[in-house]
């Protein structure tokens, strides 16, 4: 039986395997477990009060003696002879009667012993029950007037968990609140990443500017792209100018064949990407050239800064 120190304690389903492993112990070091145990078939088979034999279902000899005190011997003849009427004590008993009686008295005696002992271990668990559960689950699980295995399925059903629930538990994945904020660690673009299709060594693509790269891709842009109709700048267009793109993000297929159809057909779109491309080269030259939106370059301004 174990000490109030460990004692362990039953608040719901994240405490039951520890609760219900001490629990079982508890149990069967009473000798309780298997009348406890759902799946046993002797669950809820506890021991009965034994029955005192009564003198009065024995046979009475005949010729009882007139003093029926407990040094009287009967003459053997008589004791052999049943009479009619009830003996009163063992001393009117039969040989044979005062024999049987002397068995089962012995016997009531020892049932009674085995059910004094259990009632008391049944005591202790309870109690044990009582120390170790929340008050506001045993109040709602635990009936007074039920018995402990009771007791046990009550709190089964209402917290317990089996081996699967608990391997489900270990390995999903943690909840989030909402509104909780989670930052995850961006990998450099110059690193390696082991799943990437086009890793650097194997593609030699342009890597602009990390300013090229950023897009303000939101719902308070008050315009659309004119090339593929997202909401971001055509100097900000992956779809339209790939060559900004960087390598693990890519447009959507359909943006995409927008913005190359686009830019196939209108010379005004066309001519607005070339001028982009155009200046991020020259940045790219170490150009010290105003930093000023190229669309609104005109094509003299152009000519006269390529000539310098």
């Amino acid at each position: 039986m174990s000490s109030i120190e460990e004692i362990v304690k039953l608040t719901g389903s994240e405490s039951w395997k520890a609760w219900n492993a001490r629990f079982t112990t508890e149990a069967t070091n009473c000798g309780l477990w298997e009348l406890i145990n759902p799946t046993s078939a002797s669950k809820g088979a506890y021991k009965t009060t034994p029955i005192k034999p009564d003198v009065a279902n024995y046979e009475k000899r005949l010729d009882a003696p007139a003093s029926n005190t407990r040094g009287n011997t009967p003459a053997s003849g008589s004791s052999q002879v049943v009479a009619p009427g009830k003996p009163k004590n063992a001393a009117e008993m039969t040989a044979a009667g005062r024999d049987a009686y002397k068995i089962d008295l012995s016997e009531y005696r020892e049932e009674k012993g085995d059910y004094e002992k259990e009632l008391q271990n049944i005591t202790f668990l309870c109690s044990w029950t009582t120390k170790t559960v929340a008050a506001s689950l045993f109040d709602t699980t635990c009936n007074p007037e039920k018995k402990i295995h009771e007791w046990y399925a009550a709190l089964k059903e209402r917290v317990g968990t089996n081996d699967l629930q608990e391997l489900r538990r270990a390995i999903e994945p943690p909840s989030i609140a909402k509104g909780a904020f989670v930052t995850f660690t961006e990998r450099s673009s110059d690193e390696p990443d082991d799943h990437d299709p086009n890793p650097p060594h194997r593609l030699r693509r342009y890597s602009p500017p990390a300013r090229f790269k950023k897009r303000r891709n939101s719902d308070s842009s008050t315009s659309a792209c004119p090339a593929c109709d997202n909401k971001h700048s055509l100097e900000e267009c992956w779809a339209a100018r790939p060559e900004i793109r960087p390598n693990h993000r890519f447009p959507s297929r359909t943006a995409e064949a927008r913005a190359q159809e686009r830019v196939k057909h209108d010379s005004e779109l066309r001519k607005q990407v070339e001028r982009l491309r155009k200046r991020v080269k020259r940045e790219d030259l170490g150009s010290k050239a105003p930093a000023k939106s190229a669309l609104k370059e005109s094509d003299s301004q152009l000519r006269s800064r390529e000539e310098h």
